[in-house]
């Protein structure tokens, strides 16, 4: 794969910019709640920072990731030209973006038939109407986790949603 993970690793990721408002941290913060009880859950952020950011947020986010001893579970890269084989690696695609104004990259995730999690606020409820997605609450890490530990635990459910995206 793309990624040094074990080959039975429950990735879960996204792909856009890195900026605070998109809610990365949050997706960190998550995974490090999942991986206490589910250590196969891994996580994957592709994207270029915001332009201005001076590279501050990725700084701040690989230091969360070090902090949490996650830097072998979580990985950030920057943007990617194969985005259909990011997507296509994922078990779950989440967007815990709390200020979004058209997740157009959630509909990508949905069209190509991945589950998908977003933060509600901005477009998510309008993305996901009739998508099957699951809605969380916007800056909730615990929510998110809820939400991942749900789907993985639950492959018949994402096989459903995966499908009603299609």
């Amino acid at each position: 794969e793309h990624w040094d993970f074990p080959k039975d690793a429950f990735l879960v990721g996204l792909v856009g910019r890195l900026d605070p408002m998109k809610g990365q941290d949050i997706m960190v913060r998550a995974i490090a709640q999942v991986r206490k009880t589910y250590p196969d859950v891994y996580g994957v952020m592709v994207g270029n920072e915001t332009p201005g950011l001076d590279g501050r947020y990725v700084k701040e986010l690989q230091e969360n990731i070090r902090q949490l001893q996650l830097a072998d579970a979580i990985v950030v890269q920057g943007a990617r030209k194969d985005v259909p084989e990011v997507m296509a690696a994922l078990d779950l695609f989440v967007m815990p973006s709390w200020s979004e104004a058209f997740g157009l990259v959630a509909i990508e995730a949905m069209a190509m038939g991945v589950p998908c999690i977003l933060a509600r606020g901005g477009s998510a409820e309008e993305v996901s109407a009739g998508s099957g997605a699951e809605l969380v609450r916007p800056k909730d890490a615990y929510d998110l986790a809820r939400k991942i530990i749900l789907l993985r635990n639950s492959p018949a459910v994402r096989e459903e949603i995966g499908r009603a995206h299609v």
